[in-house]
């Protein structure tokens, strides 16, 4: 009896045996790679600015991040095709929907908000963001990014230069921003499966890149914004210029808007409202998420017509307009 027992109970131990067997040769790691295929690292672009390394990782699913120093990563972009620094450590997006957008740390560590490059017109002759990027261009060395290519066209455009990027951002050059101090050093790695390991990045010349220059549209810029100010009256808020009171307008929390300049125009359905310093103009977005300005003479126009999100204030003047994907500008509008 025992020895039937027994032997019951080896054949079951021999079973069990061969079931944990066939569920340790599950392919799990088929499964896991699957889940984890679009975390696979395609890119790396290491540089060094004021003494501080940054890296920039793209994963396959086009999501980008950036670690500065040693701090964490952090999320800056998705739907990536390509990214890289320029030679003044500005990131440069080519985006999966053809257009490219930047930031700089430096300049505006405390915000990620990339903004939409812009260069070609529209049929009212405004500003509009690129739609047919196809590749931005990098150096002889494949370390900076110096311009790009669209799909129309062979030539190579180039990309704003640092003292551009200050003026976008209305940026004085005697203002305590922080430049880069040293040469930058950067390499941009394509990853097929790992990214690359710190030991095999190269430098760059350390005598290959100038300081950043002062132009004398920066200049112009700075001296203008110096003379135009905003204050509170009651309910009104008010724009001034070299004392004179230009124009103001009144928000109210139904979203009526007044305004009062050479003219005096009223607008319903507002959300948000402000000046634009070097203009002068009064521009308010909606609760639908269209944006317009409006001129001191009461001449309207549209800057969007959807898809805003809020507008971007700097010194209580609005200076960009953020959508769901990046921003754009709006200082001469």
């Amino acid at each position: 009896m025992r020895s039937k027992i027994r032997s019951k109970i080896t054949a079951l131990l021999v079973i069990l045996s061969m079931v944990l067997s066939s569920w340790v040769i599950v392919p799990m790691d088929t499964v896991r790679a699957e889940t984890d295929s679009d975390t696979e690292v395609v890119k790396t672009c290491t540089c060094n600015f004021n003494g501080i390394e940054r890296t920039l990782t793209v994963t396959r699913d086009g999501v980008t991040w950036l670690k500065v120093g040693h701090e964490g990563s952090m999320y800056i972009w998705n739907n990536t095709l390509d990214v890289g620094f320029d030679m003044y450590g500005t990131i440069w997006i080519h985006d999966g929907d053809n257009f490219i957008a930047w930031w700089n740390y430096d300049l505006e560590k405390d915000t990620v908000i990339f903004v939409h490059f812009f260069t070609k017109l529209d049929n009212e002759g405004h500003e509009s963001s690129i739609d047919n990027v196809e590749s931005l261009v990098f150096d002889d060395n494949n370390k900076f990014v110096v311009g790009y290519k669209t799909t129309d066209s062979d030539e190579i455009k180039p990309i704003l230069t640092y003292a551009q990027i200050k003026n976008e951002l209305e940026i004085s050059n005697n203002s305590n921003s922080l430049a880069p101090t040293s040469a930058p050093t950067a390499t941009p790695t394509p990853a097929p499966a790992v990214p690359s390991l710190p030991e095999a990045i190269p430098t760059a010349d350390p005598t290959a890149v100038p300081e950043p220059s002062v132009n004398d549209s920066e200049s112009t810029v700075s001296s203008v914004s110096a003379r135009v100010s905003i204050k509170k009256q009651a309910s009104y808020t008010c724009l001034y210029s070299g004392g004179r009171l230009i124009s103001k307008f009144a928000l109210s929390k139904k979203g009526v808007l007044k305004f009062k300049g050479g003219k005096s125009r009223k607008y319903k359905g507002v959300k948000k409202a402000g000046f634009i310093k070097k203009s002068r103009n009064l521009i308010f977005m909606t609760k639908k998420g269209a944006v317009y300005t409006v001129s001191t003479k009461g001449k309207k126009k549209t800057i969007l017509k959807k898809g805003a999100k809020k507008l971007i204030f700097k010194e209580k003047f609005v200076t960009r307009v953020k959508k769901k994907k990046g921003s754009i500008r709006v200082t001469g509008k």
